[in-house]
């Protein structure tokens, strides 16, 4: 896949042209993949909330995360890459999702289900 801009992909956002975007699912996800997102995350200096249940925390590292207890709580990161664009991710005890994309200079792999508010 080439480079991709925000400038020539933000009209695919724009939720009076092309509504809310689909959930994402990708099998597969390696915890390597999703160690990757928030490296990103923490790297580009985005916006993020990182919640288990009604619990907002710091972020862990991917290891941490898959090393929950099975009864543990649902885990969801919300991360706002551009101003209203907000992506979360949910993750699932086997991760399963990844996907590729771009804003701004920052290549973004996203993983598990990817939504949008504007």
């Amino acid at each position: 896949m080439t480079d991709l801009r925000w400038g020539e992909a933000k009209d695919f956002f724009d939720p009076d042209s092309m509504g809310a975007l689909p959930d994402l699912f990708v099998p597969d996800a390696t915890v390597e993949d999703w160690q990757t997102v928030l490296d990103l995350v923490r790297a580009c200096g985005w916006q993020w909330q990182y919640s288990q249940g009604d619990t907002v925390g710091p972020l862990p590292t991917a290891a941490e995360v898959f090393a929950r207890t099975p009864e543990a709580e649902t885990v969801s990161l919300r991360v706002w890459p551009v101003p209203g664009v907000l992506a979360i991710f949910w993750f699932w005890r086997r991760p399963r999702s990844t996907s590729m994309s771009t804003f701004g200079n920052c290549k973004v792999k996203w993983a598990s289900t990817f939504s949008a508010t504007f």
